[in-house]
């Protein structure tokens, strides 16, 4: 893991996009805390599992977790990914924010163009565009030119 992490600094946090087995087993969850907790790096479970228990490991070891809200793409169809972008949209309006997670796929592409008209604070941690996670702007994502990284 340290290996790894020093191959994408700098590191936003840690998440599980795959390993459902991961976040089940507490004794697996603990030894991942303690060195996340060393190098205070926050945990967002992706909740690949529905009896995930990162969240809960991690609070017990020290380390900030956040649980996605939505997943966006899943299945694969583009009217499903309008309708889980806009619960996303309703959680993040009732709490303040949200965690939405979605493949960078056309499709789902095509639905944050046209849901995101009139946001001007929608982030998101693009990882596919560079060796290291970055946060960008919405409209930065998906083509603007004018926005500017992380303001949106």
């Amino acid at each position: 893991l340290r290996a790894a992490l020093r191959e994408v600094v700098p590191v936003v946090a840690i998440n599980n996009h795959m390993g459902s087995g991961l976040s089940e087993d507490a004794d697996a969850i603990a030894r991942l805390m303690l060195v996340l907790r060393r190098l205070k790096i926050p945990f967002v479970d992706s909740r690949t599992s529905p009896r995930s228990m990162l969240c809960r490991g991690a609070r017990l070891c020290g380390v900030s977790c956040l649980s996605r809200d939505v997943f966006l793409d899943d299945p694969k169809d583009p009217h499903t990914v309008d309708y889980r972008l806009k619960e996303a949209i309703k959680v993040a309006k009732q709490r303040g924010w949200a965690i939405a997670i979605g493949h960078p796929a056309e499709r789902t592409i095509h639905a944050l163009k046209r849901l995101s008209v009139g946001f001007n604070r929608l982030r998101v941690v693009d990882i596919k565009s560079g060796p290291s996670p970055r946060v960008v702007g919405i409209s930065t994502l998906l083509g603007s030119s004018s926005a500017r990284a992380g303001t949106k």
